[in-house]
């Protein structure tokens, strides 16, 4: 293997160092239920209305689902999309979290990376991204999706 090429697996397997580690952290939550804080509004309440895909026009021209103050088409189209693979089990909600996290876990790798600093400095600094137990709430709550995916815009 040439230089080039061990590179490429040392930055590959930093990836999966920093998908594995998440995968581990959040592995048991996909299986949490809800807390009836906010998430079962998005999940229970307005099911009727994320599970019908002939209403994703009305996501993006009116304002948020549960607050006329906001207007998040984003995370409304991300509902709608887990509406569309569960029944009754919030597993799909849990595991978009998760896998939106992770996504976000990887690009603050590929930010260090960008910005120059060293491959072991930018592991280490997105493993602390990955793990940090200020991130939980985005990552478990499913309403908390807001945050990772505000996070995956910047």
């Amino acid at each position: 293997m040439n230089s080039s090429q061990k590179d490429i697996f040392k930055t590959w397997s930093a990836y999966g160092a920093v998908v594995l580690t998440g995968i581990i952290l959040y592995f048991k939550t996909l299986f949490y239920d809800l807390t009836y804080l906010d998430d079962n509004v998005w999940t229970v309440d307005y099911r009727w209305f994320i599970k019908d895909l002939s209403n994703m026009a009305a996501l993006f021209t009116q304002p948020d689902l549960v607050s006329q103050v906001f207007y998040r088409p984003l995370l409304n189209f991300s509902f709608m999309l887990n509406a569309q693979f569960s029944e009754e089990s919030f597993f799909a909600y849990h595991l978009m979290n998760v896998l939106i996290h992770l996504f976000n876990s990887c690009l603050v790798l590929a930010l260090f990376y960008k910005l120059g600093y060293k491959k072991n400095l930018a592991l280490g600094f997105s493993l602390i991204f990955t793990v940090h137990p200020v991130l939980t709430q985005a990552v478990v709550w499913i309403p908390g999706r807001t945050d990772s995916l505000l996070a995956s815009f910047v």
